[in-house]
């Protein structure tokens, strides 16, 4: 799947590191994500990477992730800002974000060395957004 999601990311950094192509029911998923992460990118003012987006059920077991991960949907993606010195900078963009209510859609984030994971898990009535902190893939909440 070639092109661009939105004006930064594209189909390719989207699509699983299997070649998986993100499945066109779950593409309005990941489309829903660019958005956000693009609101998270114009914010910060620099790029983001996706690390990883779009995992299918195999691949997802296979480098250990959670058995209810988001990426499975297309709704989780672990990024990381172009210049790995920003990343303290992304995670306070991010609590700010979530702070001042300018992601609404959020439902899920979590810190690594290296990345940040968001989500747009569904959020409980209570509002809550699930927040963690993890040496790797597997350590996300489902």
């Amino acid at each position: 799947m070639s092109g661009m999601i939105t004006a930064h990311f594209s189909w390719e950094e989207a699509a699983c590191h299997d070649g998986s192509p993100v499945p066109m029911g779950l593409r309005p998923n990941a489309m829903a994500l660019a958005l956000v992460l693009e609101r998270i990118r114009g914010r910060l003012g620099h790029a983001l990477v996706p690390v990883s987006w779009y995992r299918p059920p195999r691949y997802n077991a296979r480098v250990g992730g959670a058995k209810g991960s988001q990426h499975m949907q297309g709704w989780a993606a672990d990024v990381r800002p172009a210049d790995l010195r920003d990343l303290q900078g992304l995670i306070l963009e991010v609590e700010s974000m979530i702070h001042r209510g300018d992601l609404p859609e959020l439902g899920g984030w979590g810190i690594y060395p290296t990345w940040v994971h968001i989500d747009l898990r569904e959020r409980p009535t209570s509002g809550h957004i699930a927040f963690w902190r993890g040496p790797g893939v597997g350590s996300e909440q489902a």
